[in-house]
């Protein structure tokens, strides 16, 4: 049982409990953000005088720094274990979170007992996977109720399986020589066993502990120590900068801190995520998947009951917009999110914890641009942690037996990302429903584009500038009304309510997605000429680049844009991410 009663506080905002305890702990996660600011780490390097700060220049001072470091190092890892599970324990249960602190240490010696096999990352993967699984079947067994979203120790559980398979994955590639890796499993590669009280802070990082997102253990070490591409932000937290800066036209004025663009751009994430819950709070009783389930409903012409659907997606997606916006704003506030600064503005970048990108999904153009930009960091998880170990990128001393072997495991790859996938999520039938119709979705959008972007963006120049706006504007509608219809299973979760809600819309997103995939398997697209027109309008583009296409220079000048760029720090590979628009 809970320590703090939320009831009475639920009760007033119309909430269930198990929705505003959490609620209150990714609240907590902003407070707790300053505290921990406070254990700022010195910098691991430093020389000469800063200001009126002297820096260590001999062994005996760089020792002492040494110490210091290791001492805030500890103190911020051990903050966050402290603090996620006093948060836990207030709001959820004792036994709830001696569940997860099990499981991360059993992780953490299995991996440390078998990280130079292969083994050893499959067994951690397993492990925890199955005792998610198992509490999962045992909600859904004895719970009496499927209609609103609860929150236990399973959601953080959630979390910490993306987490140790990680860890697991990138401690066995510490173990293999670096032409055996790709560059990203380099980047993400330990190749020094951490320790415990390391590990859990990781797995146990009070902002991201509850929803996420999940993140690398090499990220979440640079975070806490101060190295790589956190060192310009520990420094700026210390004051270590010049306080002055000096312009192009030789005058001197005050530097900027991260600190303003850190509160911004956490404001930003939280503001988002409160305009999200006045939505959903404000539009959920009108607009809600579980109304279709009423006798009033059955009632409606069908193009009513059709439309219904988009609205009430909407209101569904706002939910997860709600938390994982939350979580973002908190890491941002903590520092973690940062990934660099950008070179061409010269401003803070941090994005290394978006989850969602809220514009690319309700103005995904196709259903590509949509899955990119839904649960990011599970789905890096799933391609790191399932398809690329079954289906591994061809490297340079790659023999080509090898590369063959891993093209003939794409298949399998590809279905064993999508079971992992459905087991992490639970065992309701709507789950496995929503991602077979999803996957239909996408393949109905594939052959679309195969047909019709050739001939949109081929198009002669009078009337290009008017087909490509409405090719892309009918690939977002598109896009969202077969999304809307396949994501009813997802909330409804049994099969009797789904039936009963596709039956009442004719099953109209199966029949569009199936009609068209059987109309193209045949050939009646070939036979109306738009295949053609098509695969002709392609190998003319094609033919067109080729024939502009001008050669490189042998040798770049050195006063290039290019050449005066910096390099991306160590360990920066895989935290700024950005959704590119596909046509």
């Amino acid at each position: 049982m809970p320590i703090v009663d939320v009831a009475p506080l639920a009760a007033v905002v119309g909430l269930p409990a198990d929705l505003v305890a959490p609620a209150l702990i990714l609240l907590a996660g902003y407070a707790l953000c300053l505290p921990f600011s406070l254990l700022r780490v010195p910098p691991p390097q430093a020389s000469s005088q800063d200001g009126n700060r002297a820096r260590p220049t001999d062994s005996v001072a760089a020792s002492s720094l040494a110490r210091q470091r290791d001492r805030v190092i500890a103190l911020r890892n051990a903050f966050s274990v402290v603090a996620s599970g006093l948060l836990f324990v207030c709001f959820f249960d004792f036994l709830g979170y001696l569940q997860l602190l099990i499981l991360s240490v059993t992780c953490y010696y299995i991996t440390a007992a078998t990280r130079t096999t292969k083994r050893g990352p499959v067994i951690v993967f397993v492990l925890s996977l199955g005792v998610l699984s198992a509490n999962q079947l045992n909600f859904q067994i004895f719970s009496s109720t499927v209609q609103h979203a609860r929150v236990d120790h399973t959601v953080p559980m959630m979390v910490m399986v993306q987490n140790v398979a990680n860890f697991a994955w990138a401690c066995y590639d510490g173990t293999r020589p670096d032409a055996e890796l790709s560059s990203a499993q380099r980047a993400g590669a330990i190749r020094g066993f951490p320790s415990l009280l390391e590990f859990l802070g990781f797995i146990f990082f009070f902002p991201a502990f509850l929803l996420g997102p999940s993140n690398e253990f090499h990220t979440y070490k640079d975070f806490v120590s101060g190295t790589g591409v956190f060192r310009s932000l520990a420094e700026d937290d210390l004051n270590m900068l010049d306080a002055k800066r000096t312009d192009g036209d030789g005058a001197t004025r005050p530097k900027k801190s991260f600190g303003y663009s850190r509160l911004f751009a956490a404001g930003k994430a939280f503001c988002v995520a409160i305009a999200m819950l006045l939505l959903n709070e404000t539009f959920s009783p009108t607009y809600r998947f579980e109304n279709c389930l009423l006798d009033d409903y059955a009632t409606w012409p069908l193009w009513k009951r059709f439309w219904y659907l988009q609205p009430a997606a909407f209101i569904h997606r706002a939910q997860f917009y709600v938390g994982w916006k939350l979580a973002e704003g908190a890491c941002i506030l903590s520092g973690l999110a940062f990934t660099g600064i950008d070179p061409k503005t010269g401003k803070p970048q941090w994005k290394g914890c978006e989850n969602v990108d809220i514009w690319h999904i309700e103005f995904a153009e196709n259903p590509r641009m949509y899955l990119a930009a839904w649960n990011i960091h599970t789905a890096l998880w799933l391609r790191n942690c399932v398809y690329l170990r079954l289906a591994p990128p061809p490297l340079p001393n790659q023999t080509e037996e090898e590369r063959k072997k891993a093209q003939k495991n794409v298949s399998l790859a590809t279905w064993a990302t999508f079971v992992c996938s459905a087991f992490w999520h639970g065992f309701y039938p709507g789950y496995y429903l929503t991602f077979m119709s999803l996957s239909l979705a996408t393949t109905c959008g594939r052959a679309a584009r195969r047909l019709f972007h050739p001939l949109v963006h081929n198009a002669p120049s009078s009337i290009k500038p008017i087909l490509v706006p409405l090719y892309n504007v009918l690939g977002t509608v598109a896009t969202h009304i077969q999304f809307s219809y396949s994501a009813i299973p997802f909330q409804v979760k049994t099969l009797q309510n789904i039936w009963i809600i596709w039956s009442r819309n004719a099953f109209l997103g199966h029949v569009v997605m199936f009609g068209f995939l059987g109309l193209d398997a045949v050939g009646f697209w070939k036979i109306i000429g738009i295949a053609g027109a098509a695969k002709k309008a392609a190998k003319a583009a094609t033919k067109g680049d080729e024939e502009v296409k001008i050669p490189e220079p042998r040798a770049a000048p050195s006063t290039s844009a290019s050449a005066s760029l910096p390099s991306a720090p160590a360990g920066s590979p895989g935290r700024k991410r950005t959704v590119k628009k596909v046509d």
